[in-house]
């Protein structure tokens, strides 16, 4: 991920060099181009995390069959899941950028200003190396969990799954420790919210919440409520 950053970051500071100031998309890199870029090097690296989820998935309930990668669920994470993945990313880089620049025409920044204040956001400070790693952990943690799931779901003996916090979580992740749900029903649907008592509120914007992560950096996980026989 952090080559992504860099080349994007590069792209953008050469449009803003030969930038004529009169509308702020041109300086915003290709998102189509680096949503093809992001997703095809996402693909192959999240099928092996899938297929390592599944492995664990189905230690921890004694099969031996491996994934069938020919279901659609399975299908929809390798070959669908990147480019929705991809098109957030870049979006959310891409509004980042618009709204440094913007804050900074409004103070009549000159080129270097304009560039220096780019450097601030978070794909793009310190090389973007932090956001990068926090981006990578999330995502291999989301393909794993997938993978496990989607184990449990293809064995026919897992009924439920229960969320499970790590001792140092945060405050949403507490609030979900213990709450159970079909093996096939979300925790969560895309556009719900999960509220604090003290108002804080986590929306969920992104995707539906079939289990772990939550949120990024997120490390909870779930575990297998078997059918009774």
């Amino acid at each position: 991920m952090q080559g992504t950053f860099m080349r994007q970051q590069a792209e953008i500071l050469r449009r803003l060099e030969e930038w004529d100031e009169e509308d702020i998309e041109d300086v915003i890199f290709d998102q189509e181009k680096e949503r093809s870029r992001v997703a095809v090097a996402l693909a192959a690296i999240l099928g092996l995390l899938l297929m390592q989820g599944a492995e664990i998935g189905a230690e921890t309930i004694h099969v031996t069959e491996p994934l069938d990668m020919t279901r659609p669920f399975v299908r929809d994470f390798i070959e669908q899941y990147p480019f929705r993945f991809a098109n957030k990313l870049n979006g959310t880089t891409a509004n980042r950028v618009r709204e440094a620049l913007r804050e900074g025409i409004t103070k009549n920044e000159s080129v270097e200003e304009l560039k220096t204040r780019l450097m601030t956001i978070p794909e793009f400070a310190d090389r973007g190396e932090t956001y990068a790693e926090l981006v990578a952990r999330t995502e291999s943690w989301r393909a794993e969990r997938t993978g496990e799931r989607l184990m449990w779901q293809q064995s026919g003996k897992v009924a439920a799954h229960i969320w499970k916090c790590m001792e140092d979580a945060c405050d949403f992740c507490a609030a979900l420790d213990g709450m159970i749900t079909s093996i096939d029903t979300p925790f969560f649907e895309v556009g719900e919210s999960l509220d604090l008592p003290d108002g804080r509120t986590l929306l969920f914007d992104y995707e539906d919440i079939d289990g772990p992560p939550a949120h990024p950096w997120c490390r909870c996980i779930t575990l297998p409520v078997e059918m009774e026989i």
